[in-house]
């Protein structure tokens, strides 16, 4: 797997360097916040996405795209929905993975 810098206030970070590359390519260990496991995807994800549990009949096991409404108007209601979403995320996608087909995912514990 490849990893890199996070930016500041990235929601992308999967974990921590225990130690500092020399170069590009470099194989170093890294200490992630929770396990790595393969996932199915309810439409497309793309690596990087925060996930949440996919909902509808069929989809029992699956994950989709988290989706947070950054566009409401902010009061009680829409801060609580926002909220409510983030608590749900489980996890991040660790590569891009089309819908139906199953790829590795970051679970957060």
């Amino acid at each position: 797997m490849t990893v890199g810098e996070a930016a500041v206030g990235s929601k992308k970070v999967v974990g921590v360097a225990l130690q500092s590359a020399g170069a590009a390519g470099d194989v170093i260990a890294v200490q992630c916040h929770g396990y790595i496991a393969k996932l199915t995807a309810e439409g497309a994800v793309t690596a990087g996405d925060q996930l949440a549990v996919a909902t509808g009949a069929g989809n029992e096991g699956h994950v989709s795209t988290l989706v947070i409404d950054t566009t409401a108007t902010l009061n009680e209601t829409t801060v609580e929905a926002a909220i409510n979403a983030a608590l749900g995320m489980v996890g991040i996608a660790l590569e891009d993975i089309a819908d139906e087909a199953s790829g590795r995912c970051l679970v957060r514990v």
